[in-house]
């Protein structure tokens, strides 16, 4: 019978898989398959059409009848189709296609007054001809604002056209899809057709990014579903997988291709340099939402993307954080604060809105921490069902609020966000969040009449709330005084309207060092929970003309302000703004000394300000630009043209007269402000802006940083960043004290004089390390006998151990096996010293002691065809030894040789290991079914399965099951845990034929994590495994002894996707850190010597559908083994 080969199987699979890349399709052989298919993507078409349709409709009778009526007032109005006016013909074309989609909604809601009524119809189809003939056609000019002619009109009146069907004339329909197609050809660009947007706002050609990305791709998406164009739905699905391109650069270009968009710590931006969370980032998750909603039943469109990963990543790690008392921070809603009848709570209930499709359709790896953090934001802003915009979105946030087991996230600590300069501090007591600008970020964003004065918003405006009002940001910008918010120190000198927003790189500040460090950073540089930070920012106003050194210190749950070098040339008193805050008769006012205290009858909430510099500061009380809205400020005067100005504050949210009278601040000190550093102490912590490199309070480095440095008990802990995001130089940092480096990765330690320096370049602008103090390790380590370095060769060595051989003529003897079979034919060595290289055997006594038995080593070798295997004998001249070894002889070597012969596989598959498991840890159940084959160990298989629970939104726990067989069986059970990025699990496994069993119990420990670049992916990894062999029983009275193994692994996957198919390499480095296993026969024990590392390489292609994930690959390692790997994997 012809042996059965893998690769036959996977000649004839490859083609299967090659053949769902969008350039080579398959067709059907017969009609009749053509016909069933055709069929099946018709009914797809349909229901997709139909949950758009359902979508739109799902709103309230009450709410309908209003729109539909309001509609059709407006539509037989003249006015409505004047589009004249060139300048703001495309906003009115927009205006009056919304009021279109309100009347069709009505026509098609099924109680609705305006329910298939034929008049109604005609109305929209009159309407939609004058839409047409009035300039949105093809051959069409974009005047005035691009936005309106490429997004606002297509997506709109691909929504009537979806509502009206069939209902419309087809010629109506065929042009004004054609119109649509003719401003909007390409969901991955704007700017297109030049012919049309040469008389816009943006007239050059460009990649549509960010939320204008998931907008040109719903366009394309609609588009292709009304035409049933299967190229053009793929089209737009591929085009809006790219929002989930994370980013991480500085910005030092005006290309909003390689700036817009998620960053790696969860900051978005939008037009190259604006802080957009709130607003355009919400646009692009409603459009995710709704691609997601509307293709999570189709067969023939799978919206699945390794990119979409990145999106949930961002959403958890940023707005935790910005969602405040059920609103959406100020600070990262950009020009669309001063939007008529709304505020930071009205943008989170359409966050919400946006954000339950996405989340609704979202893997279970997600969905658990991002259902908790709605539903702490519903509850937060006591959020009425009935503010839902229709039946798909209230039906989603009533299930999670009457869900008990959803549990809301709660978010306590500090979060910088590098890469759009805020910083947050959220405590149970309130939330203080800090908005600058630098070189990267612009100042604030003025557009289209919208914040024309929020010139100031990005000068370190500080949001101050306490853990309850809901009201702080609401009637606000229209009516606050825009010369003084809190937080700033600006020049009073009038300014215009919309003037220098720093937006462009040629116009952004000069200023670098914006950001600051936390205590959350971790040994490798990445980013952990913190809890405490120092911010910093380098200030120059708009005109250049007044400049600060400004910090905040975080301190969990107050945040220490401070401010030097506050000097000007301009017109009009500098002043720095405490807080400007709304009250409305609500809350009370009250100065008491150096502590100013606002309170909230109604609440009993208390947000408290204390003075730290024997300032005087100014309160006032005062009406708002409306005349009505009642502000108080507080306020410090520097005076006109200072130099050398200054301030020192507390912001203490939530606290209580009675609490701050009770605060010591002398646990506080302020050590430096000036302009080379910012230091303050606080307990057994320093906290240092280096505005220039320098020393403080013993603490030096040799360039602009952030550190926070705490000694506890001889223990130092250092966190150490680059505000500036642009140093790649080695940093020299220098603490009083002799330490000895513990935790660092590529840190050095040298300590010269009584001074500890550190060297080190950072890790993602970023690093942490740890060092004890040299008398505290040698306390603690003062009953270890392991004799230095420098010592060893003159130390005594500890009873039981043995000097390693050092003789190279016998450790070359003693490695000339081939390495070809080095795997299949490990060499045995009789052995009873303790072996600390590849394949030496050393003496089994003290050279050092007259009084040890002496030894010698004698090499003979055995031959046969493939191979020369070194067999050592070990001739004790100890009397009390002899009856055990003195009687080896060449029959017993021979014996030994055979046996190994016989069983080399055997042995070695008792002794492999694998951790393959991990690959699973993110799924919540999942099967795994692989089968290989290679040039050595034939026809193998593995299975695995197993589930995982989220116990919050960085750790899961699971178990699982597993068998495998390649010759030998192999079942094992075991439990796992991940924690952030970092995996580990504990297996009991039993090993076993018909001859053999081995019990073994697996520990391992590893951390990888995955970096996406456009199409690319990285995944590094490394892991430390650890085997312990319980009992074991061989042939032939055989037995291993016991013995714990230890085993490094070190690998990198390079993935590139394409087509919903991912290529990939993998290179793979094993190290053995533990001495070879001891085979014990007939009274002897002998070394499996084996080979200390292994090389790796594999490549491998992957693709995804829906659940499923098929996967091939080959590999090959430095034993010449060949092995060919497929693997399925589903998640349920």
């Amino acid at each position: 019978m012809p042996r059965f080969r893998l690769s036959k199987v996977m000649c004839m699979l490859a083609p299967v898989m090659l053949a769902s890349i969008p350039a080579l399709p398959v067709y059907a052989e017969t009609n009749s398959v053509v016909a069933v298919e055709h069929a099946k993507i018709q009914n797809t078409y349909d229901q997709i059409l139909q949950n758009w349709k359902n979508h739109l409709t799902g709103i309230s009778l009450d709410t309908t009848n209003n729109m539909a009526n309001n509609a059709k007032q407006a539509l037989l109005s003249n006015d409505t189709f004047d589009f004249s006016e060139q300048k703001t013909a495309g906003a009115k074309i927009r205006s009056t296609v919304n009021t279109i989609r309100d009347l069709a909604v009505g026509y098609n809601k099924s109680g609705s007054q305006f329910y298939q009524n034929q008049d109604a119809k005609q109305l929209i189809v009159s309407s939609l001809e004058k839409i047409h003939s009035g300039g949105y056609q093809v051959g069409g000019k974009e005047y005035g604002n691009w936005w309106n002619w490429e997004i606002g009109v297509p997506k709109s009146l691909n929504d009537v056209l979806i509502l009206m069907g069939d209902e419309l004339p087809n010629e109506l329909k065929e042009k004004l899809i054609a119109a649509t197609t003719y401003f909007q050809p390409d969901p991955t660009t704007s700017g297109a057709n030049s012919e049309a947007a040469q008389y816009s706002t943006s007239k050059d050609k460009r990649t549509s990014t960010g939320g204008n990305r998931t907008d040109t791709s719903t366009v394309s998406l609609a588009r292709g579903l009304l035409t049933r164009n299967d190229d053009e739905v793929q089209c737009a699905i591929r085009a809006i997988y790219d929002v989930g391109e994370l980013k991480s650069g500085i910005r030092d270009t005006n290309d909003a291709t390689l700036n817009d968009g998620f960053y790696t710590d969860g900051s978005f931006i939008q037009h190259s340099s604006v802080a957009y969370n709130g607003t355009y980032a919400s646009v692009l998750i409603e459009g995710l939402g709704l691609f997601a909603y509307m293709l999570k039943d189709s067969p023939n469109f799978v919206f699945s993307d390794p990119k979409m990963d990145n999106i949930y990543e961002s959403i958890l790690k940023g707005y935790s954080w910005l969602l405040v008392n059920g609103g959406m921070n100020d600070s990262v809603n950009g020009r669309a604060i001063t939007r008529p009848n709304s505020s930071d709570v009205t943008r989170a209930k359409r966050f919400i809105s946006d954000i339950s499709l996405l989340i609704d359709s979202a893997p279970a790896t997600y969905k658990p921490a991002l259902q908790g953090l709605l539903k702490r934001t519903l509850l937060e802003q006591h959020y009425s069902l009935d503010d839902a915009p229709n039946d798909t979105v209230r039906n989603i946030l009533k299930n999670i609020l009457d869900n008990p087991n959803i549990k809301p996230t709660e978010t306590v600590g500090v979060k910088r966000f590098s890469f759009m300069d805020r910083a947050v501090q959220k405590s149970p007591k309130g939330t203080v969040v800090i908005a600058m600008h630098s070189n990267r970020t612009a100042a604030y964003e003025s557009m289209n009449g919208e914040n024309p004065q929020g010139w100031y918003t990005g000068d370190g405006m500080t949001y101050i709330y306490d853990n309850q009002s809901t009201d702080s940001f609401t009637n606000y910008w229209h009516n606050v005084d825009s010369y003084m918010l809190p937080g700033t120190t600006e020049s009073t000198a009038i300014r215009k309207d919309g003037s220098k927003q720093r937006r462009y790189l040629k116009d952004r500040s000069s200023k670098t060092f914006v950001g600051g460090v936390d205590n959350g950073i971790k040994a490798d540089g990445s980013q952990g929970n913190a809890t405490k930070a120092i911010i910093a920012m380098d200030f120059t106003s708009y005109n250049d003309k007044t400049t600060a050194k400004k910090s905040w210190i975080m301190l969990g749950d107050v945040v220490l302000a401070l401010g030097s070098n506050i000097a000007s040339t301009d017109k009009g008193e500098v002043l720095t703004t405490i807080n400007n805050r709304v009250i409305n008769g609500k809350q009370t006012l009250s100065h008491v000394g150096d502590t100013i205290y606002f309170t909230d009858p109604a609440t009993q909430q208390t947000i408290s300000y204390k003075i730290l510099d024997n300032q005087q500061p100014y309160t006032v009380i005062e009406k708002g630009k409306d005349g009505s809205t009642e502000f108080a400020k507080i306020w410090l005067n520097h005076g006109k043209k200072p130099k050398e100005a200054s301030y020192a504050y507390l912001i203490m949210p939530g606290y209580s007269a009675d609490e701050v009278n009770h605060f010591d601040t002398n646990t506080i000190q302020i050590l430096q402000q000036n302009a080379q550093q910012h230091a303050v102490k606080v307990g057994n912590s320093l906290f240092v802006n280096f505005f220039e490199a320098g020393e403080v309070d013993g603490l030096a480095v040799n360039h602009p940083l952030s550190v926070i440095k705490t000694e506890e008990n001889g223990h130092l802990d250092v966190y150490v960043a680059d505000p500036t995001l642009m140093l790649d130089d080695e940093i020299n940092l220098s603490v009083l004290g002799k330490y000895i480096l513990q935790v660092g990765n590529n840190v050095t330690a040298t300590i010269s004089g009584e001074k500890t320096e550190f060297t080190f370049k950072l890790d993602d602008h970023q690093k942490y390390f740890s060092a004890i103090e040299e008398s505290q390790y040698k306390e603690d380590n003062s009953t270890s006998t392991q004799p230095t370095n420098a010592d060893s060769n003159n130390a005594e060595t500890p009873d039981g151990l043995d000097k390693p051989n050092t003789d190279n003529s016998e450790q070359n003897l003693a490695t000339e096996t081939s390495s070809e079979n080095a795997e299949d034919s490990p060499t045995i060595t009789p052995d009873k010293g303790v072996d600390t290289s590849d394949n030496v055997v050393e003496s089994n006594g003290n050279s050092n002691d007259e009084s040890s038995s002496t030894s010698t080593t004698q090499t003979t070798q055995a031959e046969d065809s493939n191979r020369t295997v070194a067999i050592e004998e070990t001739v004790e001249s100890n009397d009390e030894e002899e009856n055990l070894t003195a009687q080896t002889s060449s029959e017993q070597v021979a014996f030994s040789q055979d046996y190994l012969d016989k069983y080399a596989k055997t042995l070695r598959n008792l002794t492999d290991v694998d951790v393959s498991i991990i690959d699973n840890f993110n799924y919540d159940h999942y099967f795994t079914a692989t089968l290989s084959e290679s040039n050595k160990q034939g026809l193998g298989g593995r299975f695995q399965t197993g589930f995982n629970q989220s116990l919050n939104d960085h750790t899961k726990v699971g178990a699982f099951a597993e068998y495998r067989y390649n010759d030998i069986h192999q079942l094992g059970i075991g439990a796992n845990a991940k924690w952030y990025d970092f995996s580990s699990f504990v297996r009991y496994r039993h090993v076993f034929d018909s001859t053999v069993h081995a019990d073994y119990l697996d520990l391992y420990l590893g951390y990888d994590k995955t970096f996406t670049f456009n199409q690319f992916a990285i995944q590094p990894r490394i892991g430390v495994l650890g085997s312990y062999l319980l009992d074991n029983k061989l042939p032939d009275n055989g037995k291993l002894a016991h013995h714990f193994a230890v085993q490094t692994q070190l690998s990198s996957k390079f993935s590139y996707h394409i087509g919903g198919i991912a290529l990939y390499l993998e290179p793979t480095w094993k190290v053995n850190l533990d001495e070879p296993y001891r085979l014990q026969l007939n009274g002897q024990e002998y070394k499996l010597d084996r080979s200390r590392q292994e090389w790796i390489g594999k490549v491998g292609i992957a693709k995804n559908i829906g659940n499923y994930t098929f996967d091939f690959s080959v590999q090959t390692n430095n034993h010449q083994e060949r092995k060919m790997i497929a693997t399925f994997n589903y998640q349920f």
